[in-house]
């Protein structure tokens, strides 16, 4: 008979360094996935209180100003709630559009737990990029579960939705809600996501937006002395 496997001392120490590492890979990820919960519920706490009582968070800031310059401040801060509250809707309609195609594309796949894998997506869908990707890991974990053609097919539908989603549903919503140009938005989110990391690209398209408004009208019209309702350049002759 064999004397069977014997580990040595190095293989032994190979084996403990390899498990640490991947110990402290898993530790790494749910560190990160607890810290973009940890914010968002910050700032969703944050969102609450002062949709409590705006005005008096407005009024306070707004005594903090000179006396002249607070109807102007005034003005530029209601507009920017008013681009905010249409991008909220914007990002609403493009989250139940994704899960209404992802609940009835994986229902009519066969796929168990369509609704709720759908649901799963609408929610993700707030979060670009990284949001679709973790969305459809459920659903082809389940799929691979009943065979691995149904894993293909819902990979299939997985990767049209969020194309869809990406290129053409919430771009055009988006465009039309606070009127962002496509290119502006995918670059502040780029710049958000190296600063800030997840968080980032989850607020930039809104942050975006409310420096828009607050250039457009503190700085192109008052300090500039432009007016937006006419062109940049007018054509001689």
């Amino acid at each position: 008979e064999g004397e069977g496997f014997r580990p040595t001392a190095s293989t032994v120490k190979e084996i403990f360094t390899g498990g640490a590492t991947v110990l402290l890979r898993i530790a790494g990820v749910f560190s990160t996935a607890f810290g973009v919960l940890a914010g968002l519920l910050i700032v969703l706490l944050i969102g609450i209180f002062f949709a409590a009582s705006p005005e008096t968070y407005r009024n306070g800031f707004l005594r903090l100003l000179p006396v002249a310059k607070r109807k102007r401040v005034a003005e530029v801060m209601d507009e920017t709630a008013h681009v905010l509250r249409w991008w909220i809707l914007g990002q609403m309609v493009s989250m139940a559009v994704v899960g209404s195609l992802v609940t009835v594309g994986l229902w009519f796949l066969g796929v168990p737990l369509a609704p709720v894998l759908g649901l799963i997506s609408m929610l993700c869908t707030f979060v670009p990029y990284l949001g679709p990707i973790v969305s459809a890991i459920p659903g082809l974990l389940i799929a691979w579960s009943v065979s691995p053609t149904l894993l293909l097919y819902a990979l299939i539908l997985y990767l049209v939705v969020e194309n869809l989603e990406g290129s053409v549903i919430t771009p055009l919503i988006q465009q039309r809600a606070v009127k962002l140009p496509p290119g502006l938005t995918i670059g502040a989110q780029m710049l958000a996501g190296v600063v800030w990391g997840v968080l980032g690209i989850v607020f930039a398209t809104p942050l975006l937006a409310a420096a828009m408004v607050v250039i457009k009208r503190l700085y192109v019209e008052d300090v500039l002395g432009d007016s937006l309702q006419k062109p940049a350049v007018r054509e001689s002759g």
